[in-house]
């Protein structure tokens, strides 16, 4: 896959020693009941701000050639191309930032946009009239930054694993940091993290492995879709 720097993938940093004792607890994700809709009310439309026409009809138009260039690229149609991610970006450079060594020669106004086609994630850059594809990595090299931002199911665990901590530490959200987020496949039913005296079930289980950290201290999340155990790895 072409890229103007080549694929980068996020250095997993090796966990250090869980200071939390080891537990089975499984924390499954609240369930959210379907609220009944409130009855059709007529309500003023609020006036525009213009400028944020103009940014709307810019990231349509990013994303449009986003889309025609990746599906170029591969082959593909553009409505196979899902966009996991659109956001405003000054650039340093005429480069958008893709080459190592960015000649700074100013504020340029663009977009960061993230491309997702199946397990693979295309990391683009753009200013008001062109777009550079920087990056090429797939889920499983994926930063946890870009991983959070096209996958929301990962994004829901790792919420619900920060929540626990805490819960559990008595800390705040800002003291929480994500230190990794790979998805998963476990052996069995014990996610990685078998209890002694308890039996498990062979069975292969998608799901996530998160590391959080607060302070120096960091904190395993083995999980599945639907739900997370905190665990001490071997």
């Amino acid at each position: 896959m072409a890229a103007c720097t080549p694929t980068s993938g996020a250095e997993t940093p090796l966990p250090t020693r869980v200071l939390l004792p080891p537990t089975a607890t499984f924390t499954p994700l609240p369930v959210t009941p379907t609220a009944t809709p409130a009855p059709p009310t007529e309500t003023p439309l609020p006036t525009s701000d213009p400028r944020e026409q103009n940014d709307s009809a810019m990231q349509a138009e990013m994303i449009a050639l986003v889309r025609a260039d990746l599906a170029a690229r591969l082959g593909t149609s553009p409505e196979a191309i899902s966009i996991g991610l659109v956001e405003a970006v000054q650039w340093r450079s005429s480069l958008l930032d893709c080459a190592s060594r960015n000649p700074l020669d100013g504020e340029i106004p663009g977009y960061r946009v993230l491309a997702q086609v199946g397990e693979a994630v295309y990391e683009y850059h753009t200013d008001q009239q062109r777009v550079r594809l920087c990056v090429a990595t797939t889920l499983l090299e994926a930063p946890p930054d870009v991983l959070l931002r096209v996958d929301p199911v990962a994004a829901e665990l790792v919420t619900l694993a920060r929540r626990r901590l805490e819960q559990d530490l008595n800390v705040s959200p800002e003291a929480i940091i994500v230190r990794d987020v790979q998805p998963q496949t476990w052996e069995d039913s014990s996610l990685g993290c078998p209890q002694p005296g308890q039996s498990y079930t062979d069975i292969r289980t998608d799901g996530y492995r998160i590391v959080l950290a607060v302070g120096e201290d960091e904190y395993i999340f083995h999980t599945t879709f639907d739900g997370i155990t905190l665990c001490e790895e071997a």
